[in-house]
């Protein structure tokens, strides 16, 4: 699923992240958005994406501290490709 650079903010990524319609999505591409600390946590651990293996979320607003526990999430940790700055 393809979302870069539409301005989604945390309200977009916690939708996303409740969806149980992604539970089959393999790739979520969210970089270049207004993603903020929020957002980021409700995707890292989100219980609909038990099935992703690529993540891409550069370019958003997330701080340092909540970067890194999404590197340190069981989300993480199933991924193949996980891309942040």
């Amino acid at each position: 699923l393809y979302l870069c650079s539409n301005k989604i903010s945390d309200d977009g990524a916690i939708a996303l992240a409740q969806s149980p319609n992604l539970k089959n999505l393999n790739c979520l591409s969210i970089w270049r958005n207004e993603i903020r600390d929020g957002g980021g946590k409700a995707i890292a651990e989100s219980p609909h994406l038990p099935n992703l293996e690529r993540l891409y979320m550069s370019f958003n607003l997330i701080d340092k501290p909540v970067r890194k526990m999404i590197r340190s999430s069981d989300l993480a940790s199933r991924l193949k490709t996980l891309i942040m700055d």
